[in-house]
């Protein structure tokens, strides 16, 4: 019997996709969650659900009881430095054998993108910390259930133009969440991944202009394409934001998570490159990596003429 694992952000796009790994390899799975509803969703089948927030109550006092001999942090974006410390602190007392910590791919002290140094400080502590660590840096990671991609198709479906922000030039190394899921669970039997931080990306670059297009392509729209500049998405956000003003707007999005819609933090990445400094690591040893125009194609699409069924429906 292999030991249990604790898996926190285990609701998430990249956390489901972890607890399916975990459990198709054999391993027990502690999964902590925000709400009831995802614990009816990963309840049972070799998983057992915490329900609460990493950051306040007994959440992480009831996950660690439970005896987890390895953690994989997976809570982040605005609040990922402080979840770190808290996750970090309660895997030392506990003595956890393991931890995996999911960064991002441009985590830098130097980065012009707050999010990059919040992630850059968030590993700080890890790397810092007594634990015996692994730290996976993914690119923009795209799968079923994946609000980038949803994004997109929203994008590419909605009025006469496509928008884009900026020039659209910025490249990114879009890596199936699958594949990044294999590559964080791989690493908990692998002790000479302790110690080491990996780039996750897929197998080819892409500029967004052309991620677009692929996307373009397989909607079967075609559709003029009108950049503006950073400067007017900021705009555009702040009346996005606006209780009144911006309702329309959020409606648009429907069930794409707020988190995920287009926002300041999502222009501060499109300012730099997304992609790995080296392309062959380690992490992708005897793995088969997933094409992104290749699971385009294969993705089951919404009904071309039903915009307004795409823009209100689905499931996240």
């Amino acid at each position: 019997m292999k030991d249990r694992v604790l898996v926190t952000g285990a609701a998430g796009f990249i956390g489901r996709a972890v607890v399916d790994r975990l459990k198709a390899t054999g391993y027990p799975v502690l999964a902590l969650v925000r709400q009831e509803s995802d614990a009816k969703v990963l309840a049972g089948n070799g998983v057992t659900v915490t329900v609460g927030d990493v950051l306040c109550g007994d959440a992480l006092t009831t996950a660690f009881s439970r005896k987890p001999a390895a953690v994989i942090q997976l809570v982040g974006r605005h609040i990922s430095v402080e979840a770190t410390a808290r996750v970090l602190a309660f895997a030392e007392q506990s003595e956890v054998r393991r931890y995996v910590h999911m960064s991002a791919l441009g985590a830098a002290q130097d980065s012009r993108c707050h999010y990059h140094r919040r992630k850059w400080m968030a590993e700080e502590l890890v790397r810092n910390s007594a634990m015996a660590w692994t730290i996976f840096r993914p690119s923009v990671v795209f799968g079923e259930r994946c609000d980038f991609v949803k994004s997109l198709e929203l994008l590419v479906r909605t009025g006469p133009i496509i928008p884009i922000p900026g020039p659209g030039r910025c490249l990114l190394q879009p890596i199936h969440v699958e594949d990044v899921a294999m590559a964080v669970v791989k690493s908990l039997d692998l002790d000479r991944d302790a110690g080491k931080t990996y780039h996750l990306g897929g197998p080819e670059t892409w500029a967004l202009n052309e991620i677009i297009g692929l996307v373009e392509r397989r909607l079967g729209f075609r559709k003029r394409r009108v950049h503006f500049p950073l400067g007017l998405g900021r705009m555009l956000i702040a009346i996005q934001e606006h209780p009144l003003l911006g309702k329309p707007l959020r409606q648009l999005y429907g069930d794409i998570t707020p988190d995920r819609r287009l926002n300041r933090e999502h222009l501060e990445l499109l300012r730099e490159d997304n992609v790995c400094p080296n392309q062959t690591e380690d992490w992708a040893r005897a793995m088969t990596l997933t094409f992104l125009e290749d699971w385009l194609n294969t993705r089951n699409l919404p009904p071309r003429s039903g915009q307004s069924e795409f823009i209100l429906g689905g499931s996240r």
